[in-house]
């Protein structure tokens, strides 16, 4: 999302997109903040490295990305009876949004939150095993699908399905490997100064909901 380099303003039309999609009034719903949720880690306009990429309002940021976020849970909340989070570390803002997955915890206590910092997560969702990993610390699909049937290979086994869920790169792909299928999601970030010296801008932007039934991925909602 990188909030900062985005507002809550600039998003304000994917947020009632989202809000309108959770009023179906689903039986579970994941919420994962897959990482530079927030889009930089210091107020020196820096990522977790020290690569400078944009000098943010920080406070704004900071506010605007809990403003975001609460919506969605509160929304989430009223209308579905198990909803879980899941935060990744990326490679943008991996400290802030710790720190704001730690208010979070605070302030829903009934929301089941996977804070844990640890790379590549796991989730359930019904009978549907959904693996996470922010994108950057392994960028094959094959390669991630290694480290997931290394460290998650009972629950691999026991689910009826399995899909990988990663971001970073900002662009949409999907490929179908091995008994699972990896979504590559896409962003709905405006190019960094950093992207734009590198070309990176080319990318369709937006954002990605999947809806699943009993047996599988059963659509995806392009906002």
């Amino acid at each position: 999302m990188h909030f900062g380099l985005n507002t809550f303003e600039d998003y304000s039309y994917l947020l009632a997109r989202v809000v309108d999609i959770i009023e179906n009034a689903y039986e579970e719903i994941l919420i994962i903040v897959g990482g530079d949720y927030i889009h930089v880690d210091n107020l020196q306009g820096t990522t977790e490295k020290g690569t400078y990429v944009d000098t943010v309002d920080f406070e704004k940021a900071v506010s605007d990305a809990t403003k975001f976020l609460k919506v969605i849970i509160e929304t989430a909340l009223q209308y579905c009876p198990n909803v879980k989070l899941t935060y990744l570390p990326g490679n943008h803002a991996p400290s802030n949004d710790y720190m704001l997955m730690q208010v979070i915890k605070a302030t829903y206590p009934d929301l089941n939150v996977d804070d844990a910092i640890t790379e590549f997560k796991h989730a359930w969702l019904n009978n549907h095993a959904i693996f996470m990993h922010h994108g950057d610390k392994r960028k094959a699909s094959n390669k991630i699908i290694e480290v997931i049937v290394s460290e998650y290979a009972k629950q691999w086994g026991q689910a009826e399905s399995r899909y990988l869920i990663t971001g970073h790169l900002h662009h949409e792909r999907t490929l179908s490997n091995a008994g699972i299928t990896h979504y590559q999601v896409m962003s709905p970030s405006k190019p960094s100064s950093y992207d734009k010296r590198l070309g990176y801008v080319t990318s369709e932007d937006g954002l990605m909901l999947l809806e699943f039934d009993d047996v599988k991925r059963s659509a995806i909602y392009y906002l």
